[in-house]
């Protein structure tokens, strides 16, 4: 499942939301091979920038220099799959983002799941906090997951 937005090298790059997801590399490579800089593109958008000119690269750096690369988003709002709390879940896909908490809330869960795919459990019976624990005991929750 394709990112929300990609921009290529040297383009100035204007985020349409919140910023689940990130990824940096070479064109034509796949999104999975892609340096992850989640964390340096929710940075900028906690320090209020949504527009960085002059390319991705002069905000996070350049992972293959002289190389084209390609600039990939996925933003909160647009999950691809959703699961209430309890509920058995069924990856659809490689999961790049995941989150788990009450409705509203972006706590990571990421690790916990591409941890879980990489052992090969792709489906979670009785709700995926049997699988990585329940980070608000007694409150109703959603999982939710973004794919490369």
């Amino acid at each position: 499942m394709p990112p929300h937005q990609q921009w290529p090298d040297l383009q100035p790059v204007q985020f349409n939301g919140q910023v689940i997801a990130a990824t940096y590399g070479p064109a034509g490579q796949p999104l999975q091979t892609h340096h992850n800089v989640t964390q340096q593109v929710q940075a900028l958008q906690q320090r209020g920038q949504n527009m960085v000119m002059g390319g991705i690269h002069t905000a996070v750096g350049d992972p293959a220099p002289g190389v084209p690369k390609v600039f990939s988003v996925w933003y909160a709002a647009q999950p691809n799959q959703q699961w209430p709390d309890l509920q058995p879940v069924q990856f659809a896909g490689q999961v790049v983002a995941a989150t788990y908490g009450p409705a509203g809330t972006f706590q990571s869960a990421t690790q916990q799941v591409q941890a879980l795919q990489q052992r090969g459990q792709n489906m979670v019976m009785g709700g995926i906090h049997t699988a990585i624990g329940d980070p608000n005991p007694g409150v109703p929750k959603v999982f939710s997951v973004w794919y490369y």
